[in-house]
């Protein structure tokens, strides 16, 4: 589960509109809560603008930190909130694993005070090491 319906639960609370990028199963559910683009191959237009990324994968994070945006990942189980602790970037992100928690943050400042500079670690990760690394990982 990515944490969508954690997601759906805190803007519910919150009574606030959001762009979700992607599709799914969930699309009408979010549509309720704001504009769902679809899939898309490059999602800079919308992480551009952005004040604050709400994001479920690893490479969503990256996208994000490479252009300074302040991250809140959701960990919806014990692995995902390990994998999360051991990004690179752990510190930058905040990590939330209940709806509470997501709307204590949506609520405060945080997308003002962290504002962080740019990482030039998720700048230097493109497609190409990234796959390297899975493949190298895979093997071992």
């Amino acid at each position: 589960m990515n944490g969508i319906n954690i997601v759906l639960e805190a803007l519910n609370k919150l009574n606030r509109k959001v762009i979700f990028v992607g599709d799914g199963s969930y699309r009408e559910k979010c549509e309720k809560y704001g504009k769902v683009t679809g899939m898309l191959k490059d999602v800079n237009k919308y992480l551009e603008k952005a004040d604050l990324v709400i994001a479920s994968s690893y490479l969503s994070i990256m996208e994000a930190m490479a252009l300074s945006k302040p991250v809140i990942a959701i960990a919806t189980n014990l692995l995902k909130l390990d994998y999360l602790n051991c990004h690179p970037m752990a510190e930058k992100i905040r990590i939330v694993e209940t709806a509470d928690e997501l709307v204590d943050l949506m609520r405060s400042d945080f997308s003002k005070r962290s504002q962080i500079s740019q990482s030039g670690w998720a700048i230097r990760q493109t497609p190409d090491k990234l796959a390297e690394l899975y493949l190298r990982l895979w093997i071992k």
